[in-house]
């Protein structure tokens, strides 16, 4: 995995998609944004024991480019599967749960998310 891919991923995709529910709800709910936090602190963990550094402000500077997509705005990964089209389930989340395993990096958010978003 690059810098890149872990800087760029759509954390919005999975709450979207698990939840179905659009980026302004998931902002203005204290419950999915902390969830939506702890996913971006997981992910982080992962890329750290993989010698991937990351800004030190990398999930503020996420979650501020969050709020500047349309309230109304869903990831591809939530219209993916409401189409029932192949999704990135397995490059996105899964990859990260391979990768907290590989380095026996504890992530029980994206462990629960890759669960409800599997059972699609």
């Amino acid at each position: 995995a690059t810098t890149e891919s872990y800087t760029l991923a759509r954390h919005d995709a999975r709450p979207s998609a698990a939840q179905n529910i659009s980026i302004g709800k998931i902002l203005e709910s204290p419950e999915h944004t902390a969830n939506l936090r702890e996913l971006m602190t997981e992910l982080v963990a992962v890329a750290h024991a993989q010698n991937i550094n990351l800004p030190p402000d990398i999930i503020e500077k996420n979650l501020q480019t969050m709020t500047k997509l349309p309230p109304e705005a869903t990831s591809s990964m939530q219209a993916d599967f409401a189409a029932g089209k192949q999704t990135e389930l397995e490059t996105l989340t899964g990859m990260v749960v391979r990768k907290a395993t590989e380095n026996r990096v504890d992530v029980p958010a994206y462990q629960e998310m890759y669960r409800l978003l599997a059972s699609r």
